[in-house]
């Protein structure tokens, strides 16, 4: 799993894990293939990457941004997020800053866009990003098309980061739960990968 926050993780759950007991041949068995769906999942296209993760918030994309530059100092970061409807609107501040000072590109879409208007948040967001004038943004309420478009422009060594959603197979939608493809769902059609789909 990628992110030095994992590393973290994992070296905590070793602790743990050693404290308990456990043997350094079982902790490493147990850490070798260890896979959380929609947590920093990893998929490659021609030489770029794109990380399915739930991050949703300032520290989690702050964490993500900085682990990110310091793995792979100099290649561009663009983004897909959105921020849900309903919550403390501090986090379309706070997650657009962070995109307008560490990204390159950032697609904006909805995100559980609840009885507000998924564009205006989309647009509260992107005039956080103008604040460092550094990145490019577009919005693309719909999320599935968004993911589609910055996968297809991914160029040569570029990081691109599908934030919010992971594996959740539906949108919270003016009071209604309404079926959608996850993100990764989507990223593994769009690299021809086959998947299963969940059950209802």
């Amino acid at each position: 799993m990628e992110g030095r926050f994992n590393i973290m993780n994992a070296l905590a759950a070793t602790a743990a894990a050693r404290a308990l007991g456990a043997d350094a041949k079982s902790i490493r068995a147990g850490l070798r293939h260890v896979k959380v769906p929609g947590r920093m999942n990893l998929f490659q296209k021609n030489g770029a990457m794109i990380l399915v993760d739930y991050a949703h918030n300032f520290l989690s994309f702050t964490e993500l941004f900085d682990s990110l530059e310091r793995d792979y100092p100099g290649r561009p970061i663009k983004v897909v997020c959105g921020c849900p409807g309903g919550k403390n609107l501090l986090r379309r501040r706070d997650i657009g800053r962070l995109c307008g000072k560490h990204a390159s590109y950032v697609y904006l879409t909805e995100e559980d866009p609840g009885f507000e208007d998924p564009e205006e948040i989309c647009r509260q967001m992107a005039a956080f990003i103008d604040e460092d004038r550094r990145a490019g943004w577009e919005i693309i309420t719909d999320r599935v098309a968004a993911v589609e478009k910055a996968v297809s422009e991914l160029g040569d060594g570029d990081i691109l980061i599908v934030a919010g959603k992971g594996e959740e197979v539906y949108r919270k939608f003016r009071g209604e739960y309404l079926p959608c493809e996850s993100d990764i769902q989507v990223v593994r059609r769009c690299l021809g990968e086959s998947f299963t789909a969940p059950a209802d």
